[in-house]
């Protein structure tokens, strides 16, 4: 018994082929995406290229009437991103325009204009992109650090003078207070009790004086640099990584990851097998590839005339790779199909036809009423009647041409009950004495019917039907858990497409009995194999 590290690498092993699965599926697509994220990587590199770049670098200065206080420390800074987005405002903007005498609007100037803040100083970068030239790039970046430094030093000065205007007023105020005060004090009798209220409200005001004339002192004096241009405008040259070609290298790559991403989504949602490689995805050995095409013309051949009907090379291919990977004689082979959706296999029949071709003597045991049907009423019992009398199929066997023969079921009344009895065994053993190969059509695989039939087979091959079949089925039909994986052959896959103009061929010059041979159309029943193996 197989434990728990088996059954991991097992599920690694499916999904590892379910994305190869999905990649392979996806190519087109991925390569398609790439080439348009190339064209779109490119189309916007050259429109890269065709712009110009300069950066200016500005420190700035903490000014009085300003969020940057000069008394405060270098935390006290947090404002500094509210700032630097004056650069952007429209204020600078038009002395930018005045400056330069430009003939724009300023949001049409601003436009072009990008302020960052690095963390943590007090530096800010300006970086301006143009169109037009490289000195356009340059100078516009260079008067934005002057303007916005002069607006601010303007501002502070406004802001200084406004303030010191203010306290020469209440400056003047004090001192007219003063002077009344004293000529008060002077007219009071010496130790008076309002001598001394006069004298205390005099050095009040007096103090207050003092506090007002060394504010404004401290204002007439305080600094107003509103900065340094650190670094003077200059142009950015793009480096490797921002040339043309390398958004062309960003755009293929992204478009590939994006099919891929897409290829991948799809798988997930799409379980259903869509080409023939997936077979090998899900570890089965291809036994064989047709179309639907073909296989209803075989298919029709046969129940219109069959002793005429001729194959395609694709079955002649699967008939070889079938008896090279089986050599067991005779061979009972099941012929069971993937998926539920599938009511039977189609193939049966012409696999049946290919091994009669080879003068392999073939006998089909149609457990589902997908073969040949007459419209009269048969001579010959139905399965069902062999497997409730004593199993004997001699009466069962139709021929419908050379080394071919059919045992029919009836469509009202089933035969599964009877799979596991001694009679069906005893059949099987009186079709092995008759036949070289003996084809059993089965339902699906996960029908418990179709596992009981392949326990009494030899072999057993599994069609899958494009976009019909489901991934997952396979990848459980070729687990070594699986209860078909001692007798699995593989797997046939029937395509969708249209097939080729080529005719089938017939193969009556090789295969062929001669024409005095039985004659097809009266039904004989021959008591020993005339196969040769």
């Amino acid at each position: 018994m197989k434990g728990p590290e088996v059954s991991s690498v097992n599920s690694t092993s499916s999904r590892i082929a379910s994305i190869k699965r999905a990649i392979k599926h996806g190519t087109t697509l991925t390569i398609v995406l790439a080439l348009l994220g190339l064209l779109i990587g490119t189309a916007f590199g050259l429109r890269r290229a065709d712009t110009h770049e300069a950066r200016a670098t500005i420190m700035v200065n903490p000014l009085d009437g300003n969020p940057f206080s000069t008394t405060g420390r270098g935390d006290d800074l947090i404002n500094l991103v509210t700032e630097a987005q004056l650069v952007r405002s429209n204020a600078v903007a038009e002395r930018v325009l005045s400056e330069l005498d430009l003939d724009l609007t300023p949001a049409e100037l601003l436009r072009g204009l990008d302020v960052s803040v690095p963390a943590n100083s007090q530096i800010i970068e300006l970086t301006y992109v143009s169109t037009d030239s490289e000195a356009s790039a340059r100078d516009r970046a260079q008067a934005f650090a002057d303007q916005f430094l002069a607006f601010r030093q303007a501002r502070a000065e406004t802001l200084v003078d406004s303030q010191i205007a203010k306290l020469d007023e209440q400056i003047k105020e004090a001192r007219a207070q003063q002077t009344r005060l004293s000529r008060e004090l002077n007219a009071l009798p010496e130790g008076s009790t309002d001598a001394s209220v006069a004298r205390s409200q005099l050095d009040s005001i007096t103090s207050q004086l003092n506090q007002l004339r060394t504010r404004s002192s401290e204002l007439r004096s305080s600094s107003l640099d509103p900065g340094q241009i650190v670094t003077p405008s200059a142009v950015i040259r793009p480096g490797v990584l921002q040339s043309w070609f390398a958004f062309s290298a960003a755009g293929a790559l992204a478009g590939a990851a994006l099919g891929l991403m897409i290829a991948l989504i799809r798988a997930r949602l799409d379980n259903r097998i869509h080409h023939v490689d997936d077979i090998a995805l899900a570890g089965l050995q291809l036994m064989g590839v047709s179309t639907w095409r073909d296989t209803e013309t075989i298919t029709r051949e046969m129940a219109e005339a069959p002793w005429q009907a001729s194959v395609t090379q694709d079955y002649r291919d699967m008939r070889v790779n079938i008896l090279t990977a089986q050599h067991q004689r005779p061979l009972v082979l099941v012929v069971a199909t993937a998926s539920d959706e599938q009511t039977g296999p189609v193939s049966a029949l012409p696999l049946m036809l290919t091994m009669a071709l080879s003068r392999l003597e073939t006998i089909l045991v149609d457990t589902l009423v997908v073969g040949i049907t007459r419209t009269d009423v048969p001579t010959h019992p139905y399965l069902t009647d062999v497997l409730v009398a004593d199993g004997d199929p001699t009466r069962a066997v139709d021929r419908i041409r050379p080394f071919a023969s059919v045992i029919r079921s009836r469509e009202d009344i089933r035969a599964e009950d009877l799979f596991l009895t001694p009679q069906m065994s005893a059949m099987l053993d009186h079709l092995r004495a008759r036949a070289e190969i003996v084809v059993i059509t089965a339902g699906s695989v996960n029908d418990a019917r179709t596992r009981a039939l392949v326990d009494i087979a030899d072999a057993l091959v599994v069609e899958v039907v494009e976009s019909v079949s489901r991934y997952d089925d396979l990848a459980r039909i070729a687990d070594d858990r699986s209860p078909y994986a001692k007798k699995l052959l593989g797997a046939i896959f029937i395509e969708k497409r249209q097939p080729s103009n080529a005719p089938t061929v017939p193969e009556h010059s090789i295969d062929e009995e001669s024409p005095d041979t039985e004659e097809p159309s009266k039904p004989q029943v021959s008591a020993t194999r005339t196969g040769v193996v």
